[in-house]
């Protein structure tokens, strides 16, 4: 998982590129679409999702792919496909990744370089962090 500051985000790739992308990459797939106050609904499209929605999580019908928006406005992007996709679209990602959006090998590294095992996260090679 990969998430971003979607105000720092904004500062490098407009929100009408981040809808484009997540349209193009959904494209020709059902999504599911969970929010905190409506029921879940299943969409033919993944357009018209930009930064600034609060608490809605999109996923991709064999749930390979997930994007999630929180009420701290924050947007997070898993799994494999659709985070190289995205580094590949926005080169200058790391910029607006949040603090803790970097997952477990990033913290660990910080928090006085102490090893973590493979099985709890990723190793710098399989991520590209």
């Amino acid at each position: 998982m990969l998430a971003f500051e979607c105000h720092e985000l904004e500062k490098i790739l407009p929100e009408a590129s981040f809808e484009a992308f997540i349209e193009n990459f959904f494209q020709n797939k059902c999504v599911y679409i969970f929010s905190e106050i409506e029921p879940p609904s299943i969409e033919k499209s993944a357009a018209d999702f930009g930064y600034w929605h609060s608490e809605i999580c999109l996923v991709e019908n064999n749930l390979a792919n997930i994007i999630y928006w929180s009420h701290e406005g924050t947007v997070t992007l898993g799994g494999y496909k659709l985070i190289n996709a995205f580094k590949l679209f926005c080169p200058d990602f790391r910029v607006a990744v949040c603090e803790w959006g970097y997952g477990y090998q990033l913290k660990a590294e910080n928090s006085g370089g102490e090893k973590i095992q493979k099985s709890e996260a990723r190793s710098q090679e399989d991520t590209g962090f």
